[in-house]
């Protein structure tokens, strides 16, 4: 599975854990999943970080995606 779409999976999965009650909570156990299946440079996790914040802001509608744009990265599931 590439990385981007198992970031997305473990962020779904984070939600529907009860115990995880704040957004911090569950960047770390996405975080912590993420380190547990791959060995990256640290710049890798501030990106990886970046682009949950970003799926975030589009799933609470603060960032529009363009229709073209979104034909390009349907994995999103958040849309």
């Amino acid at each position: 599975m590439k990385l981007l779409e198992k970031v997305i999976q473990l962020m779904i999965e984070a939600q529907k854990l009860d115990r995880l009650k704040t957004g911090e909570q569950k960047k770390k156990f996405v975080m912590k999943a993420v380190r547990n299946l791959l060995e990256y440079p640290e710049p890798v996790e501030d990106l990886i970080c970046d682009f949950i914040d970003i799926i975030i802001d589009i799933d609470k509608g603060k960032i529009k995606i363009n229709q073209d744009i979104k034909k390009i990265f349907n994995c999103f599931k958040c849309q």
